[in-house]
């Protein structure tokens, strides 16, 4: 089930509306831990796709344990994320979430699937 968004949450969607509207390609949303900086981020994801801004999605997060809780929020959304794969992806999913670290690493499948997405950090 979709969580409700808070009064900040709306807002930003808002904002982001605006900024997509003139144009701007990036928006960074501040806020403390715990106030649903993901939730939002995933409400802002699932309009990219739907949409058709961007084809996939990639979530870059700083730790393993965070991978899976993007995965859960995106699976709310009715976005299905890779978290365990670690070279592909397939047409299953549509994007996947990886670490700092994977993405250091590189390798061309990121970059290809970065290349048509709404890359989320």
């Amino acid at each position: 089930m979709r969580p409700e968004l808070r009064d900040w949450q709306r807002e930003a969607f808002a904002l982001y509306l605006d900024r997509l509207a003139a144009g701007e390609k990036r928006l960074l949303f501040e806020a403390t831990p715990g106030a649903g900086k993901t939730t939002a981020a995933m409400r802002l994801v699932r309009h990219q796709l739907l949409k058709r801004h961007a084809e996939r999605v990639l979530i870059v997060v700083p730790t393993s344990h965070l991978r899976s809780q993007w995965s859960w929020s995106a699976h709310r959304e009715r976005i299905q994320l890779e978290s365990s794969r670690t070279s592909g992806l397939t047409s299953d999913f549509h994007g996947a979430v990886i670490t700092y670290q994977q993405l250091g690493r590189g390798g061309r499948w990121i970059r290809e699937l970065a290349s048509r997405s709404i890359v989320v950090l």
